[in-house]
């Protein structure tokens, strides 16, 4: 905008220079030619001074049409300079979108944040869940032994059938000799003919009564068979995964005892720690026996120590291997930031370092393999003292069922 005035400026100048002396040539010209009039100068001086006027009066023309170019001149830095007062007012829209952009990312690393809390409270519910299977199994070898109970139960229903039944055969057979009687000694029973036929009746509707009781028992008793069949089934099924349940516990046994002996130095220096429970074995190695301060990249001593565990991880079979990388809670130095921006980074860069040497170098297959980084977020120690730091500096590998077991 103040180059614009100025421009301006110097036109408006320029345009008063040249029309003063325009105007300045003219008058004096004029006043040579009446004082040459007077002084009745010669012709040529007179033809000399007319072509002077003449030239004037065509500069001056000249310097009218040169104002009149210079007010367009003044119109379209008018409007260049309205143009610059728009895109100034662009620009500023422009810096008002980027700050609500700045805003919507800030707003997307917050709900970022909240997802990672939402699956950390997820990934606890399936361990209540697992939890809840377990119950489920106590609850079902309840219902066998209450199905047992109903077995007997039934049993006993059958021998109670079989009384009434024997019952029944001995009133026939009471009806039987009261209608003998009744035909022989009919003459003398004329008076108790009454009282015979509503001891009849009344045994006639006792025998509805025993049918029906022997049609709800016999119903009763197929209902008990179903549910022996039914928990015959349940048993087995149980039994199916109790022999499952054995033989991977019984193999996770036979892996561990193979660490125990190939890593009795290291254990022993307590380097390596093994842990087996039931159906999972975790191998906890500490990070200085794998990896230099700050670095993912495995030592000679740690790829020895991989080697030998990946001859025996290769021999697991059915399973899932979890590697976890953990760290402490000292902050990542400066002249490391720019590869390891946090402890985030550098625990899940030694824990994909384990994976990728236990594939490449043990052999094993990748399908069975999950790297994880847990930063300094699952503690074994204190992070206030040297030998509790040195404790959470570590890398876990654990053997489980499935990859969605939460780390012990």
């Amino acid at each position: 905008m103040n180059k614009t005035s100025l421009v301006l400026s110097i036109l408006l100048a320029g345009m008063v220079i040249v029309c003063g002396l325009t105007y300045r040539q003219y008058s004096v010209a004029k006043a040579e030619l009446l004082e040459s009039r007077k002084q009745s100068v010669k012709l040529s001086d007179f033809n000399r001074l007319s072509e002077q006027l003449s030239r004037i009066t065509g500069e001056r023309a000249k310097a009218a049409k040169r104002m009149v170019d210079l007010n367009g001149e003044i119109l379209r830095l008018n409007t260049e300079q309205a143009k610059c007062a728009g895109l100034q007012e662009r620009i500023a829209q422009l810096q008002e979108t980027q700050e609500r952009k700045d805003a919507s990312i800030k707003a997307l690393q917050s709900a970022h944040a909240t997802r990672l809390a939402d699956l950390s409270r997820e990934l606890s519910d399936i361990t209540g869940e697992r939890a809840k299977a377990a119950k489920r199994i106590v609850d079902l070898n309840g219902e066998i032994l209450r199905l047992n109970t109903e077995q007997a139960k039934c049993a006993g229903l059958q021998e109670r059938i079989a009384q009434m039944q024997e019952t029944q055969d001995r009133k026939d057979a009471s009806i039987k000799e009261l209608k003998l009687a009744h035909a022989t000694q009919l003459a003398n029973l004329s008076r108790e003919l009454s009282g015979i036929t509503e001891e009849r009746a009344k045994a006639t509707k006792r025998i509805g009564d025993l049918n029906g009781e022997i049609l709800r028992l016999n119903t009763e008793q197929a209902k008990c068979a179903g549910s022996q069949e039914r928990m015959q089934g349940l048993v087995a099924q149980l039994k199916e995964t109790q022999d499952r349940k054995d033989a991977s516990i019984k193999a996770l046994k036979s892996t561990y005892d193979a660490l125990l002996i190939d890593l009795k130095n290291e254990i022993q220096a307590k380097d390596i720690t093994v842990n087996q429970f039931e159906e999972k074995l975790r191998i906890r190695l500490v990070n200085r026996v794998l990896f230099a301060e700050g670095s993912a990249r495995i030592t000679p001593e740690g790829r020895r120590i991989l080697g030998q565990l990946g001859q025996i991880l290769k021999k697991v079979k059915d399973k899932y291997i979890y590697i976890v990388g953990h760290t402490d809670d000292v902050p990542i130095s400066s002249n490391l930031i720019e590869k390891f921006p946090s402890n985030w980074e550098l625990s899940a860069a030694r824990a994909a370092a384990v994976v990728r040497f236990l594939i490449y170098k043990g052999g094993i297959s990748p399908e069975i393999f999950a790297a994880v980084g847990r930063s300094f977020y699952q503690p074994v120690g204190s992070n206030k003292s040297d030998e509790g730091r040195a404790q959470n500096r570590r890398a876990e590998i654990i053997i489980a069922n499935s990859l969605g077991l939460k780390p012990q």
